[in-house]
């Protein structure tokens, strides 16, 4: 096969053409066949070129002449101006913006939705559901302590050693609350599904600092919220046990 000869820096690279042979093959009553017909010296250079194509052509066509090579045009391609109602007015560039907002901010609150449950009953009852599920009736695997909550209502947390994340559950709202990596609360969501139902309250607002973060526009950029970081991860989930687990021993020492 010979090299493609290239224009490089407006001159030739000069590839060199390095046949080596052509060897004709057949089948003889189930047997392969083989015979040497050109050696590297057989043949000129322009007749190795064209059997270096391609090409499938019918027998006794012969080969077609090659093609007369005609050099490229090089030029720059005119910028086009923009149109001047584009500059004028920056009413096309707020809609969409606003477009991208409502979309960041739907996908936001149908993430914070898909990380809640809704538990009818009272919050010892749902951990002895929890526990059950893990074959742990006793309890001994798992944690369950308070942790903060709004004034007027109490919030506890449940870990169990063989899980990652944490389930949350409120008192009287009867909110269940999934932390951890996205993998994570994809697994508890269905660990709980058999026992709970379709969260049907409303979502929290979304923050002004992660406004700034998942908003476009914003100076941090469009950071991705599906990763489980931020509040709503592993590192919310030490610092609400952390405070639960100080409060308890309080509790206990009095």
């Amino acid at each position: 096969m010979p090299f493609c000869d290239k224009v490089y820096k407006g001159g030739w690279e000069g590839r060199p053409i390095l046949p080596d042979a052509v060897w004709r093959f057949w089948l003889d009553h189930g047997k392969v066949r083989f015979c040497h017909q050109y050696g590297a010296d057989d043949l000129k250079a322009e007749q190795w070129a064209e059997r270096g194509r391609v090409r499938l052509l019918a027998e006794g066509s012969g080969m077609p002449p090659l093609a007369s090579w005609k050099p490229p045009r090089l030029c720059i391609a005119k910028l086009s101006k923009p149109s001047s109602g584009s500059l004028s007015s920056g009413r096309s560039w707020e809609e969409r913006q606003r477009t991208q907002q409502d979309k960041v901010m739907a996908r936001w609150e149908e993430q914070q939705r898909s990380r809640r449950r809704q538990w009818n009953g009272p919050v010892g009852k749902f951990k002895e559901r929890l526990d059950a599920s893990m074959d742990d009736p006793q309890g001994y695997e798992s944690t369950w302590m308070p942790i903060q909550a709004k004034e007027g209502r109490s919030r506890w947390c449940w870990t169990s050693r063989r899980l990652k994340g944490a389930v949350e559950v409120e008192d009287l709202s009867g909110e269940v609350f999934f932390r951890g990596s996205m993998e994570n609360q994809v697994f508890l969501l269905e660990f709980v599904r058999q026992f709970t139902d379709e969260f049907q309250g409303t979502v929290p607002k979304m923050s002004a600092k992660t406004k700034q973060r998942l908003l476009p526009g914003s100076h941090s950029g469009g950071r991705s919220f599906w990763t489980g970081s931020g509040k709503g991860g592993q590192k919310g989930v030490k610092r609400g046990v952390q405070k639960g687990a100080q409060s308890w021993q309080t509790r206990g020492r009095r």
